[in-house]
């Protein structure tokens, strides 16, 4: 992918991080916990992207955070902060 690919992926993080703030507001917890991690999974794959990755599968933050940390110093605190975001990838969309 290009580095302006990277960009769209940032650019749709930040829109998600903006709607969960919004769901935050309005109380709606569950959904709010979906969407942040759906913006920390693309914020994290716009870091793959825009450090020459061509093809980023998968959901999981940590994972995802694991794979980036050979190449960006990823603290052990946002790879336990992202564990904790994958909780809510599944369990918040489900009664």
């Amino acid at each position: 992918m290009k580095t302006s690919d990277a960009s769209l992926w940032l650019k749709q993080a930040q829109d998600d991080y903006r709607f969960g703030r919004s769901a935050l507001n309005g109380r709606f917890y569950a959904q709010s916990c979906f969407v942040a991690q759906q913006a920390a999974e693309k914020a994290v794959k716009a870091v793959h992207y825009a450090r020459g990755s061509r093809i980023v599968l998968g959901h999981s933050v940590h994972t995802l955070l694991k794979a980036l940390n050979s190449r960006a110093g990823v603290t052990p605190e946002l790879l336990r902060l992202g564990g904790v975001l994958d909780q809510y990838y599944v369990s918040s969309r489900y009664p």
